[in-house]
C-alpha cells in the first residue's frame, strides 16, 4: 500500500500524468494460520483455470477486509 499511495502519486506527477483515484487493498491469505510466503513454501499455484482475474479481485476485495 505504500508505494501504490505514496510513491507511485509522486511518480506520476514528476511524469505529468493523473494519480490513481482509488487505491484497493486487500488482506493476506492464511494458510495453516501462517501468511503465504515463498520463504515458508506455502503458496499456492498463481495460475487458475477455473477463475477469472476479475472473480479473484472481487472475492479479495469482499472478503479481504
Amino acid at each position: 500500500m505504500k508505494f501504490h499511495s505514496i510513491y507511485l502519486p509522486g511518480l506520476l506527477k514528476k511524469l505529468n500524468m493523473p494519480p490513481p483515484i482509488k487505491i484497493f487493498v486487500h488482506d493476506h491469505w492464511l494458510v495453516n494460520n501462517r501468511k503465504m510466503s515463498k520463504s515458508f513454501g506455502n503458496v499456492i499455484s498463481p495460475y487458475w483455470d477455473n477463475f477469472s482475474k476479475e472473480s479473484v479481485r472481487l472475492y479479495f476485495l469482499a472478503d479481504g477486509p
